[in-house]
């Protein structure tokens, strides 16, 4: 057989295989979302859990794109101060995640007797 001929049916084949896995995947997903979305107060719930978060992505891209105009079109004091400000957001959830894991474990005592310290930004980064 051809090459062409064979790789082609191959591909065919996982792409019929991957859209059959994903209908059903989805069907069961549309189901379990009409199931939990029956109840009225979890509906409330997640509505206004849905509200909460949009509203703050949207007051966050604001205030990132006015700040972003600021900092690259206007010549501020400490331009330098405020560039290193802004890529906080992008750092503090590493080092919030690492200082978590390190209270953890730190907690049990497996860092305790490590020869090694992994506190601070060195070891987050």
């Amino acid at each position: 057989m051809n090459r062409r001929v064979v790789s082609w049916s191959v591909v065919s084949a996982l792409l019929i295989g991957s859209g059959f896995l994903l209908q059903q995947e989805l069907n069961i997903f549309i189901q379990d979302l009409t199931k939990l979305f029956i109840d009225q107060r979890l509906l409330v719930i997640y509505g206004r859990s849905l509200t909460i978060s949009l509203a703050t992505t949207i007051i966050a891209m604001v205030a990132g794109l006015i700040l972003s105009y600021f900092l690259l079109e206007t010549s501020l004091p400490m331009g330098g101060f405020f560039r290193g400000v802004y890529f906080w957001p992008i750092i503090l959830p590493a080092y919030f995640f690492a200082t978590a894991w390190l209270a953890w474990l730190g907690d049990l005592g497996i860092l305790k007797e490590g020869p090694f310290r992994i506190t601070g930004e060195g070891g987050c980064i």
